[in-house]
């Protein structure tokens, strides 16, 4: 009878928490909270975004959102340095932010660091369960500039297989790799 007692309260507990607590992870919560970064970042003003993140940082110091969000400015602001430093901050505070692999394979490839791009795009690519045609595209790159076209083909290949129409192209083309339509 006790057993009883015991359990209904507690199926009562796990019934409420699964239909109604509170799931976010934290870097969730933080996508949620700092969603005017991320609109500047969308709308293509990645100064203005830096500095909202930048600013958002020395709040919560600890966030990787904010962290992946600076690397993402920093990238397409052209400084790869800092923003291969902001992806090693957010995967210090969450190495399960799948997006983190990607960019920082993305900005050493940008460096001419390619092992360290395939290594990166690597993991990105376990991450997303070789799912994510970016990736394989921008690792079909690295290969293909180390020399190693047998990976880069089958990279390319699964890309366009993936639905990937820069991929597509690029293999229909007479040109194997035109950089142009790839990146």
């Amino acid at each position: 009878m006790e057993i009883v007692l015991v359990t209904i309260p507690f199926a009562i507990y796990v019934t409420y928490w699964v239909y109604f607590g509170d799931h976010d992870t934290p870097f969730e919560k933080d996508a949620k909270r700092f969603r005017e970064g991320q609109r500047l970042f969308n709308e293509e003003k990645f100064e203005k975004s830096f500095d909202f993140f930048d600013q958002k940082g020395k709040i919560f110091p600890k966030s990787a959102f904010i962290w992946l969000m600076k690397g993402k400015c920093q990238s397409r602001l052209g400084n790869f340095h800092s923003s291969i430093f902001s992806f090693e901050q957010t995967l210090i505070f969450d190495n399960t932010v799948k997006d983190a692999y990607f960019e920082k394979g993305k900005s050493h490839f940008h460096l001419d660091d390619v092992k360290e791009a395939i290594y990166e795009l690597d993991k990105a690519s376990w991450h997303f369960q070789d799912k994510n045609y970016e990736i394989l595209r921008w690792r079909s790159m690295c290969f293909y500039k180390i020399g190693k076209l047998k990976e880069a083909f089958n990279d390319i290949e699964k890309a366009a297989l993936l639905g990937d129409e820069r991929a597509n192209a690029n293999i229909l083309s007479s040109n194997f790799f035109d950089y142009s339509k790839l990146i």
